[in-house]
């Protein structure tokens, strides 16, 4: 009678118990390289045969070399390495390097498998934990519009907007803690105003930083109202040199360029006979013009102001002599003396009047005339 048979698989009946460390390098940068070491160990009791280690690379992780002690290895995002045998109490290891990418903690997992039984299968699996971190804090900047300041003396003359621009490329948006920060719109007249912005990330804090003073001037300066200037009498016959006041400028945040405006024609011009409008302009510290204002400067004729202020009977006598029809020697002699304190006395100003400085018209003629009766009466005598 013939006996069963039976075919035993020789590595059905062999152990060998393979344990497997995956350790990682420091946690590294973003945009640097991580070494991943994988080492398998056979702890028997037999020899392994066909060694094999896989490794599932986190996705955050580019895969750059795979180098083993032993064997071969392929993939990129799935790394698996043909060890071959590992004797008893034998060892390989496999290095990947991989690079990190962005900012992270990820978990890498390995395992290593054999032809033979392993008696205790719980150590042939391990997992690395690394934290990519963030290599750099971020990056602050403030875009001002307009981006310089559009007056003078550096000031603003258009509203100011600020917009603050905040990021970080390894730590993203979402891991990014700010202060200040805020955009703003600069539009009420100011001498100075600054704001500033902080940002903290897994790489660092940066700021505050702080905008350049932001000095705003929308308004115009204003000239103050100058009165007509009617009080100038010629001093010839083309008209009289005239001296006035500059009017005054204010302005209510960069102040005045000068204290007073620039008026045209100029205080001392000579100005013909009868209205001339003066044109005043003005501008402040920051370029803003100021509404042009005028005023009248009139010039009188000296024969005629001398006329208006001759009585009645005075103009009466000057037509009467004109006309040939009175010939008297005091009318003659007052005829001069109006002629001489028109030259003499008319041309000062009335202010000078008023401060006794010169003698008024009727005055002077009053004195012109006693003067005249004196040299007649020694004439008669």
């Amino acid at each position: 009678m013939g006996g069963a048979r039976f075919h035993i698989d020789a590595a059905a009946t062999k152990q060998a118990d393979l344990g497997l460390t995956l350790s990682a390098g420091a946690n590294p940068k973003v945009g640097t390289h991580l070494t991943y070491t994988l080492t398998v160990t056979n702890n028997g009791p037999d020899t392994a045969s066909g060694v094999a280690l896989t490794d599932s690379l986190p996705t955050s992780m580019s895969f750059i070399s795979a180098t083993p002690s032993q064997g071969s290895c392929s993939g990129t995002g799935t790394v698996t390495c043909q060890m071959g045998e590992l004797a008893k109490d034998g060892s390989a290891t496999v290095s990947i390097v991989v690079n990190a990418s962005c900012v992270v903690t990820l978990d890498n997992n390995a395992k290593a498998t054999a032809n033979e039984s392993d008696p205790n299968p719980s150590n042939n699996s391990d997992t690395a934990t690394v934290t990519v971190g963030d290599p750099s804090p971020p990056l602050v900047a403030a875009t001002l519009t307009p981006s310089a300041p559009n007056g003078d003396n550096g000031w603003y003359i258009s509203n100011v907007s600020v917009k603050w621009n905040v990021s970080d490329p390894e730590s993203g948006a979402l891991l990014l803690q700010k202060a200040g920060c805020v955009d703003q719109l600069v539009s009420i007249d100011i001498a100075g105003v600054s704001f500033s912005c902080q940002a903290t990330s897994l790489g660092g804090t940066t700021g505050p930083v702080s905008t350049p003073a932001i000095k705003l001037d929308t308004g115009k300066p204003v000239i103050d109202a100058h009165a007509n200037v009617t009080n100038a009498d010629a001093t010839s016959s083309v008209g009289a040199p005239v001296a006035y006041l500059l009017p005054n400028v204010t302005d209510a945040t960069s102040g005045p360029a000068n204290p007073t405006a620039s008026c045209v024609p100029a205080p001392g011009s000579n100005f013909p006979l009868g209205n001339t409008t003066v044109t005043c302009n003005a501008n402040d510290l920051a370029g803003n013009a100021a509404v042009s204002t005028q005023f009248t400067v009139t010039v009188r004729n000296r024969t005629q102001v001398c006329d208006d202020d001759r009585s009645d009977s005075e103009r009466t006598h000057e037509t009467e002599r004109q006309r040939g029809e009175v010939r008297h020697s005091s009318h003659q002699h007052k005829d001069d003396c109006f002629n001489d304190v028109c030259a003499s006395t008319r041309n000062k100003t009335e202010d000078n009047q008023k401060n006794g400085k010169s003698k008024s018209f009727k005055g002077a003629m009053s004195e012109c005339e006693a003067e005249g009766k004196e040299e007649k009466g020694r004439t008669e005598d």
